[in-house]
């Protein structure tokens, strides 16, 4: 129930305030910059900015604008990042169902408060929502997030997705005047101009980065189907960027093949959302590297579909095509990544529930990478690509002191991040934007 979830939260759960000290004391530090762990440290926050890491006895006391949290026996990470998650309040089912506007307002409004605590459970307290559903629901969740009305993740939020006419945000089943009024997937736009001119809509209306596509159909259908089906023209992939760039704000493009993930780059977008069929390109990946884009796999999604699909209703060509493309991707992920390819978390969490983010660190350890570069690269690298690293991502002086305190050692055992009973304390600012 959600109540359970939402109490079982709260005791863990530490507000940074404004005019408090908090101070965390005798824990093992994993800063995220990939640096070794540091024992039997205290960790002093003032406000919410991290000011101190003292040796274990050089902390203030407790009085009435600090208080002090015994950490023995305690190890620290930053606060985890996903950078693509959907909170549409979605469950398993018919996707005219999914679609139906008579179940967006009020039921899907419900769902998502869930949701969002359930994030936060898992220790995830910034998160990227790139469309899907309506943009209103995800900007009202934000909202309630930064007010304190409901815990939940720091949500950054790319408002409505954009699709090009009879792309992959236009679900073909339904009718083309039902599609474009109620936009379930995406808005839509087309031509340089018109591509522009969405992206200053979406802007204006609260988002904080944009994101596009750039192939069309599924994962799933893209590895059945096996040819590449590209969205938008470099020219208005570039038009939406030089836009998004120009308002300092990133994108990211939902790009699964090489050809749809090359107008992406060349049009000069931020992130790669998936990427999952671009290991056998390697030139697509030195200009990736080249230019700086990051790859966010989100393997999380894949994996759950190609080992709990069946009894998901997903059918048998579904369910290998995305085993196909999680085993593709553990394939190239770590060669790639040591050629200079920076890689961050997403779990493209939706329709298969919300939780358990932590599977995409246990996922990337699969693939080859060390726990410590998963933990990097769901801290470090995840605030970078967001262009938030100034404040976040990285347990320094001077950032924001959010963090996961565990029981357990996830250097020694990342699946221990999955078991929300090895938790023991998230700090979390109150402050949405940072």
């Amino acid at each position: 129930m959600l109540i359970d979830s939402i109490t079982t939260l709260a005791r863990k759960l530490v507000y940074l305030e404004r005019g408090q000290t908090t101070v965390l004391t005798h824990v093992r530090l994993i800063d995220g910059t990939g640096a070794a762990p540091r024992g039997d440290v205290s960790l002093v926050i003032e406000g919410d900015r991290l000011t101190r890491i003292a040796s274990a006895g050089d902390t203030p006391g407790a009085d009435d604008r600090t208080r002090v949290i015994d950490g023995s026996g305690l190890t620290v990470i930053p606060g985890l990042f996903d950078c693509h998650i959907h909170y549409t309040g979605d469950t398993p089912g018919s996707a005219v169902e999914r679609y139906s506007p008579n179940v967006w307002e009020a039921y899907r409004g419900v769902r998502t408060v869930w949701d969002v605590a359930t994030t936060l459970e898992y220790g995830f307290t910034t998160v990227r929502a790139l469309g899907h559903g309506t943009a209103e629901q995800v900007y009202g969740l934000r909202r309630a997030v930064a007010e304190g009305l409901i815990p939940g993740p720091r949500i950054l939020t790319s408002g409505w997705a954009i699709s090009p006419t009879g792309g992959h945000g236009d679900p073909h089943f339904l009718p083309h005047e039902i599609v474009h009024k109620y936009r379930p997937r995406s808005a839509f736009a087309d031509g340089p101009v018109g591509c522009r001119v969405m992206v200053r809509q979406n802007l204006g209306e609260g988002a904080d980065c944009i994101k596009i596509y750039t192939t069309g159909g599924s994962m799933v259908a893209a590895v059945d189907v096996k040819r590449p089906v590209p969205n938008f023209t470099i020219e208005e992939i570039q038009a939406m960027c030089d836009e998004a760039h120009a308002q300092g704000v990133h994108v990211a493009a939902h790009a699964i093949t090489a050809e749809g993930t090359r107008n992406a780059v060349l049009g000069g977008v931020d992130t790669i959302e998936h990427g999952g069929l671009i290991g056998d390109d390697d030139e697509l990946i030195d200009m990736m590297i080249e230019k700086g884009v990051y790859l966010d796999p989100t393997m999380k999604i894949l994996n759950v579909i190609a080992t709990r699909g069946a009894s998901m209703g997903v059918r048998p060509f579904g369910v290998k095509g995305c085993q196909e493309m999680v085993d593709h991707q553990k394939g190239f992920l770590r060669k790639a990544a040591e050629r200079g390819l920076k890689v961050i978390c997403g779990t493209d969490t939706a329709i298969w529930g919300h939780g358990d983010n932590s599977e995409e660190l246990a996922l990337l350890v699969e693939a080859g990478f060390s726990p410590m570069q998963a933990i990097v690269a769901a801290t470090k690298t995840s605030s970078e690509a967001l262009q938030i690293d100034q404040h976040l991502g990285t347990l320094e002086i001077g950032k924001v002191g959010e963090l996961v305190a565990l029981s357990s050692d996830p250097l020694a055992d990342i699946g221990s991040l999955r078991n929300t009973e090895n938790i023991r304390w998230i700090f979390k600012s109150r402050d949405q934007l940072i």
